[in-house]
């Protein structure tokens, strides 16, 4: 059977004092962020959370992942748009994956990282051997459940005024994603819905908050398809809290 391509190698400090090249370009405060976890780590549902997180991110590089080597197939039936549009969010989503490689200790990984990898390699690769306009359909489908995922844990934590600096790491990451899905809906045709709640921006500057990301707006194979990719996310949240 062949092999899933590898990611570049996240790399992950044991201590908060040493600050990797790969986040040069986040201003997190690494010291807050392990003072806090100390307290979190002994929250159930915020490790469960989390955990689902960092398998989310995980399955998003592989998406972008598969996608690439689809494109890499028939490179001529892709634009250049879609090429760079593959490339730039790969490296933003490694980003991602590489602060919750850091963030969350290994032994609250999702066992099934393997078969997140599998099904986010495929979930990028088949759209695209179809077509661009198929891969930016679901890019956007997936971001929409992504970002209402994200607000789910964001908005209680923001009410309670608990872990401030985590919060700030998951509002960039959230803000990023609202990102993705709106370049991803305007790449495609559908009309973009600009979500409300976000106080910092991340590759893009998009706002965060619940979104639709065009709802009814979408043609009719586009909201079938983002009722599937919906409910298969669901399913692969509930999972992960657990495993």
């Amino acid at each position: 059977m062949t092999s899933l391509p590898s990611r570049p190698q996240a790399q992950a400090a044991a201590a908060p004092t040493s600050e990797p090249a790969v986040f040069a370009r986040f201003d997190f405060n690494w010291q807050a962020l392990f003072a806090e976890r100390i307290s979190w780590l002994t929250q159930p549902n915020v490790v469960a959370d989390l955990r689902s997180d960092h398998a989310g991110e995980t399955g998003a590089v592989y998406i972008y992942l598969g996608a690439a080597w689809a494109m890499a197939l028939s490179p001529q039936r892709y634009t250049p748009g879609a090429h760079s549009f593959v490339t730039e969010h790969c490296a933003t989503e490694e980003g991602h994956l590489a602060l919750f490689d850091r963030l969350l200790p290994r032994e609250h990984h999702s066992k099934l990282l393997l078969a997140w990898k599998a099904a986010g390699f495929a979930l990028g690769a088949l759209p695209t051997l179809v077509g661009e306009a198929a891969l930016f359909c679901t890019v956007e489908s997936v971001e929409t459940f992504v970002e209402e995922h994200y607000n789910e844990h964001i908005v209680p934590m923001e009410r309670e005024g608990a872990y401030p600096e985590l919060v700030r790491l998951l509002r960039h990451c959230r803000d990023d994603e609202v990102h993705h899905k709106n370049d991803a809906a305007a790449r495609w045709g559908a009309p973009a819905a600009t979500a409300s709640g976000s106080g910092e921006s991340g590759d893009g500057g998009d706002s965060g908050g619940s979104g639709g990301g065009g709802g009814s707006a979408r043609p009719w194979y586009g909201r079938a398809w983002a009722a599937v990719v919906g409910r298969g996310s669901k399913a692969a949240v509930a999972v992960c809290r657990r495993v």
